[in-house]
């Protein structure tokens, strides 16, 4: 079973002992994170460290968790997780979605690291549906995922719907005053991405920026 540590304040989760497939990690991760939240504790890597496997799922937990507290990361990267200039004392609104942005860069390196092919992918809030050249691209989607290197690393849908949301913001930044704009932008993509990326037409009514 997963061992969930408390340490100087800090939660200490180890989810190498849980067993493979079936997403029992996250089901770990998304119970330290809901917990952390209500006493406003953190999350830290495991101090034996984290296989290559672990750095990419524990950084897609930790942005489903943020995205989940609109924008607050409690999870705090481990090195391995190559999340660069992630602010571990973050406090005020804007630190925290500072995190935010660098947690999304993060976790869309993995994913098209892992998947290139899902460069190409554009999501719809509107219609809560993953584009491909303007086309309906769910059916693209699920072939991706069936990648023996996508069911490795546990990524799903919603893997695919922040990377899509981050790549498109990032083609935005050399827009006029989008960098300033993009962390705010992305905070409240990815809160609402949470909500609606279960499937097309989930998120009907939500206004796009």
């Amino acid at each position: 079973m997963g061992v969930i540590e408390v340490n100087r304040g800090r939660l200490i989760l180890n989810t190498m002992s849980a067993g493979k497939g079936a997403g029992v990690g996250k089901i770990f991760y998304n119970v330290a994170g809901t917990f952390a939240r209500m006493v406003d504790m953190s999350i830290v890597a495991y101090p034996g460290g984290l296989t290559a496997i672990n750095t990419v799922r524990r950084t897609e937990n930790g942005m489903s968790i943020a995205a989940r507290f609109g924008g607050e990361a409690s999870n705090i990267p481990g090195v391995g997780q190559r999340v660069y200039g992630f602010n571990q004392r973050a406090k005020t609104p804007g630190q925290q979605r500072k995190n935010l942005v660098r947690l999304a860069l993060a976790q869309m390196r993995n994913v098209f690291e892992i998947l290139p092919a899902a460069k190409e992918l554009r999501y719809n809030l509107r219609t809560g549906t993953l584009m491909r050249n303007g086309e309906n691209a769910e059916s693209f989607a699920a072939e991706l995922l069936r990648n023996d290197k996508a069911r490795i690393y546990s990524l799903g849908r919603t893997s695919l719907v922040h990377a899509a949301l981050t790549n498109e913001l990032l083609e935005r930044i050399a827009r006029p005053n989008g960098r300033a704009r993009i962390e705010t932008t992305v905070a409240w993509r990815f809160c609402h991405a949470s909500r609606v990326s279960p499937g097309p037409t989930a998120g009907r009514g939500l206004k796009q920026t």
